[in-house]
């Protein structure tokens, strides 16, 4: 994950669904940002006792490139809230052009928009569900090949991602969060 640690960002949902994948799965979740809920975000790691999961600050963008380069997927769990939708994620573009699946919500622009292409790049859930996205976790590094054509397919898609491509899915994005 990388973005604002606040609400609308949906990590109070990724955290339960890290906390209940099987021991089998070795899944460890980065968490680079900061914000207003990090203390409470950090306490629930803290009282569940989830070694698994690292906080690291805010990191300028063109060093996130080094982040995204090592992660096996990005995870946008954002949520509707009464002030905020997710018009884009930005960070779904820049975790794909290093060749990162993305798990992303349906409240994500992007996801809404076409750029995450369910079972191709990335795997879209409804918002606010940690199951389900426990559940694409589950799927999606269960099966190594899976994992590598999704990361490969990926590639593929965001270098013809072009201006067109970009104002299109802008576009459906701004349509479905004006809904």
């Amino acid at each position: 994950f990388v973005g604002r640690l606040v609400e609308e960002k949906g990590l109070q949902y990724l955290l339960p669904a890290i906390k209940n994948l099987p021991d089998t799965l070795q899944v460890k979740l980065l968490i680079v940002g900061r914000g207003e809920k990090k203390e409470s975000l950090l306490e629930y790691v803290q009282q569940n006792k989830m070694e698994n999961v690292q906080f690291i600050d805010y990191v300028p963008n063109e060093e996130l490139i080094q982040y995204y380069a090592v992660a096996d997927c990005l995870v946008l769990p954002s949520i509707t809230t009464s002030t905020f939708k997710e018009p884009w994620g930005i960070v779904i573009n820049e975790a794909m052009n290093q060749g990162c699946p993305v798990i992303a919500t349906n409240a994500v622009g992007a996801a809404m928009g076409g750029l995450v292409q369910q079972g191709k790049n990335g795997i879209i859930v409804p918002e606010r569900n940690a199951e389900a996205l426990r559940n694409a976790i589950v799927n999606l590094f269960s099966d190594e090949r899976k994992l590598a054509a999704m990361k490969e397919f990926t590639r593929q898609e965001i270098s013809s991602w072009d201006e067109k491509k970009s104002v299109q899915g802008f576009s459906e994005a701004l349509r479905y969060v004006s809904k």
